[in-house]
């Protein structure tokens, strides 16, 4: 089987290194992750790396000097070589199948959502109003007097 090379380079990102994984039938995909930086965030990276080659039928491994990338790689399933000619002269493992995402919450519809704050508003306050008028009033005046008071330390 044929192998495809997709060697990063350390100022590369994400988006770019998922753009360049093309692949042609039936070949397999051998990345070179650089030792000093590459794609950040590098375990997204990856992810979305296995994701594209899972889509596109290609099985994907990880060649690199970095132990970083190579511990992240192997928590993810990538099959991983210590060089270039290393992963295409070996055979490589069985690619396992993509780990199925976390269930989504319920979101409720919009008109839920406009019923339950129609019902809020709804409710009555905890005080009268006019007693939260009240508490208004006093509290500008408060405000009021210590920024008077402050006022009057300044200038004096």
């Amino acid at each position: 089987m044929k192998t495809r090379i997709l060697q990063l380079a350390p100022e590369d990102d994400w988006r770019a290194a998922v753009e360049r994984l093309e692949a042609e039938p039936r070949a397999r995909i051998l990345v070179g992750w650089p030792k000093r930086g590459g794609p950040r965030p590098p375990r997204m990276a990856m992810t979305l790396l296995k994701r594209r080659a899972h889509a596109l039928g290609s099985p994907l491994a990880v060649s690199s000097e970095s132990g970083r990338a190579l511990h992240m790689a192997q928590e993810l399933g990538i099959p991983i070589f210590g060089s270039i000619r290393e992963g295409r002269q070996r055979n490589w493992p069985i690619p396992q199948p993509l780990p199925k995402p976390a269930a989504r919450v319920e979101r409720p519809a919009p008109h839920e959502l406009r019923q339950r704050a129609a019902a809020r508003r709804a409710l009555p306050s905890s005080l009268p109003r006019s007693s939260r008028i009240i508490l208004f009033a006093l509290a500008v005046a408060g405000f009021l007097l210590v920024s008077l008071a402050l006022f009057s330390l300044g200038a004096g």
